[in-house]
């Protein structure tokens, strides 16, 4: 529980107050700070899983093997999950004109307070200027918004919201998939090593896991 508040603070309270500071409200990279944080702890989950099944191993490794362990395939990408890369530079394309437009909205506040302030008699010149400047950026916002629904459509979503839930599944898609090949190289790619001698019959060490925790559950079972 420690562990995780500060995990929480760290990865996810401070970060977001630092991007609304530095950034504004902006939901793409809050998603970002919220996704990254969950996927760091995962990886510290599976890390201390790991360390557990290595004790596990080296304490258990004069285990005498005599039956050849079935490697499972090697994990393969989904349809969604190939289909990432595409998805994520489009996102990248809806950040950064979500961003041009977020830079024209802090323009567009910073000549409204500009008018605010600027009364008087002989001010009718510049406020009319002010004012100018103001629908002029405006304009600006729309067409800039547009643009923004427009590359969602160019990629034949009839929406952003469409385009972020495809997004969102190709990411989980993705995420499983990196997650999957991770464990299977740690157990199959890896050596299991140990100080005693393990009887082997022509078996490669990526074997010996595997082998071994089924010796293990026989042992359990008596």
């Amino acid at each position: 529980m420690l562990m995780y508040n500060a995990l929480k603070r760290s990865e996810i309270i401070d970060k977001v107050k630092v991007s609304i500071e530095k950034e504004g409200f902006k939901p793409f990279l809050l998603e970002e700070i919220i996704w990254s944080a969950v996927k760091l702890l995962k990886s510290i989950i599976d890390r201390i899983l790991a360390i557990d099944r290595d004790i596990f191993c080296k304490q258990n490794v004069d285990v005498v093997v005599r039956e050849e362990a079935v490697i499972p395939e090697r994990p393969v990408m989904s349809g969604k999950a190939k289909d990432y890369r595409r998805l994520k530079e489009i996102k990248q394309r809806l950040e950064s004109q979500s961003y041009a437009i977020h830079e024209k909205e802090m323009d567009k506040g910073y000549l409204e307070s500009e008018l605010e302030e600027t009364k008087g008699l002989f001010k009718g010149k510049e406020r009319a200027k002010l004012k100018k400047q103001i629908e002029d950026v405006k304009r600006q916002i729309d067409n800039m918004r547009w643009r923004l629904r427009s590359i969602a459509k160019e990629f034949k979503y009839q929406s952003i919201e469409a385009f972020m839930e495809d997004y969102r599944k190709a990411r989980v898609d993705m995420d499983t998939y990196e997650q999957a090949l991770e464990e299977w190289d740690r157990v199959y790619g890896e050596k299991c090593k140990g100080n005693e001698e393990v009887q082997v019959n022509n078996d490669s060490q990526e074997n010996i896991l595997g082998k071994h925790f089924d010796d293990y559950k026989i042992k359990g079972a008596r």
